[in-house]
């Protein structure tokens, strides 16, 4: 059995390629999900880490929209309709749970530490986008 986004990220994933934290959601969730992302497309997400390098939109963020959007879209966005309110929902999560906020400055400032780093917002957006993944597996069934 595949290990969940959240187990590959609680174990370690990407660490020792020094990954960053949008490379991590992505690269893992390529794995945990199957996504079948080439290593160029992977690549792509490079800049998103460090909220953009800019302290912006956290690389958790943009990498698990990057995520969902692989998930969810076969052909373009605009002709995805539950594309927008998926990440809503994802973002809405991510908010509750991290203090209302999404902004890597702030988010770094409250839960990051010397020890571990960012591992607490990894771990939390990779435990969202498993609750996610889960939820729509299961409207597929029901559909």
């Amino acid at each position: 059995m595949k290990q969940s986004l959240c187990e590959l990220i609680k174990a370690g994933f990407g660490v020792a390629e020094d990954y960053n934290c949008s490379e991590k959601i992505v690269r893992g969730a390529n794995i945990a999900y199957g996504l079948g992302l080439s290593e160029d497309a992977l690549r792509m997400m490079g800049g998103f880490g460090g909220g953009m390098g800019l302290g912006e939109t956290c690389g958790t963020v943009t990498g698990a929209v990057a995520v969902i959007s692989g998930m969810l879209v076969k052909e373009r966005a605009h002709a995805t309709p539950e594309l927008k309110s998926t990440t809503q929902e994802y973002i809405n999560r991510f908010r509750e749970r991290l203090g209302d906020e999404i902004e890597c400055r702030n988010l770094r400032s409250k839960y990051r530490t010397k020890e571990a780093g960012c591992d607490k917002i990894l771990i939390t957006a990779a435990e969202i986008i498993d609750e996610l993944v889960n939820d729509l597996q299961e409207e597929k069934k029901t559909s």
